[in-house]
């Protein structure tokens, strides 16, 4: 692997943990906003002597993870996509034409078949 797929490895691996970290960050201030760990303890389960510290370290975790595979997912979709200018190229643009460049169904400026209206 030559040294510049290197550093763009790095900061892919960088850009991916950054953003899944402040994902998880604002998953967990509004699910433990409404949410209290201690209160879900034994609600679908088992009791388990789990605290409120474990509860939100778990929580943050399990966000995290989630964050950080939507978040490869998204850099591995925008790195093997097309080229902008690839993909800017095959869109085909629809543009306006005035009466005078020939457009079929106007004739003078107006609708052919729709004289009346």
């Amino acid at each position: 692997m030559n040294r510049h797929r290197r550093i763009n490895l790095k900061r892919d691996i960088g850009i991916v943990l950054w953003v899944s970290f402040l994902g998880a960050c604002l998953g967990s201030l509004v699910i433990f906003g409404l949410l209290d760990p201690q209160a879900m303890t034994g609600a679908w389960t088992e009791k388990w002597d789990m605290g409120r510290e474990w509860g939100y370290t778990l929580g943050f975790a399990f966000l995290w993870v989630i964050c950080i595979v939507t978040a490869a997912l998204t850099l591995y979709m925008v790195r093997t996509g097309p080229d902008s200018m690839a993909a800017e190229n095959s869109l085909s643009v629809t543009r306006i034409k005035s009466p005078e460049q020939g457009v079929p169904g106007l004739k003078g400026g107006k609708v052919v078949g729709h004289e009346g209206s």
